[in-house]
């Protein structure tokens, strides 16, 4: 990010569907994430998006949340958006 200040970041929180309150959950992680990125890295607030995606785009199965096997659907995904290329110039 130092490199390429054009650059930004999204940062999705994810919650698993045993968790009450999935969307709240979800963008507390992201908004978790975020604050860290900002202070150990030094991420400029403008540049990170955070996105609170719920119980929506499971990894895991309603099977495992019921075993009790590692929860992974409660996660956060950083991705980065590069700005896109001109090609006319």
């Amino acid at each position: 990010m130092r490199k390429h200040s054009d650059w930004k970041l999204e940062v999705n929180g994810y919650a698993d569907s045993a968790e009450d309150n999935p969307m709240f959950l979800s963008q507390k992680r992201a908004e978790t994430v975020k604050r860290y990125l900002m202070d150990h890295y030094g991420v400029d607030d403008a540049l990170i998006k955070v996105i609170a995606k719920g119980n929506s785009e499971q990894l895991g199965t309603d099977e495992e949340n019921k075993t009790g096997l590692i929860h992974v659907d409660r996660r956060v995904d950083i991705v980065l958006i590069k700005p896109k290329l001109d090609l006319n110039k």
